[in-house]
């Protein structure tokens, strides 16, 4: 763009690209843009991952904040908001039994505590498993 921008601004006759470059051009721009992008996603996905791992190996896993964003009948998932990493709140780990969510309702119930999208929690993490992508919480007390 700043070859053919020249190009006019010095008033040449013939324009540096033509159109159909242009286009041909533009499209690999925006597809290597997109590719960088997704890139840089998955390096700061790995980038959180490795540093809620290290929590785990060092012993001192830190509790955060946390809110629901979706509930489902095996737990709910959470999004630890300053870190913007989502993971699971297994049934089995803060529930002691798979508790029912009644269809409808969405939301998993833990004696008098309800849980529904939107709730805030403090969680810590339990578990961090590169191959599958994926973070294991549970309910701090």
């Amino acid at each position: 763009m700043h070859r053919q921008l020249a190009a006019l601004l010095t008033h040449r006759e013939k324009p540096v690209y033509t159109k159909e470059q242009l286009v041909s051009v533009a499209q690999v721009c925006t597809e290597t843009d997109w590719t960088a992008e997704e890139a840089e996603r998955e390096l700061m996905e790995i980038k959180k991952y490795r540093y809620l791992a290290k929590e785990l190996e060092d012993r001192h896993p830190k509790v955060y904040d946390a809110v629901v964003v979706t509930v489902v009948n095996f737990g709910m998932f959470v999004e630890i908001t300053d870190l913007q990493v989502q993971g699971l709140v297994h049934v089995s780990t803060n529930f002691g039994q798979v508790c029912p969510v009644r269809p409808g309702a969405r939301r998993p119930d833990r004696g008098k505590e309800i849980f529904k999208i939107g709730r805030k929690v403090k969680v810590f993490v339990t578990n961090v498993d590169f191959d599958k992508r994926r973070v294991d919480f549970a309910l701090a007390k």
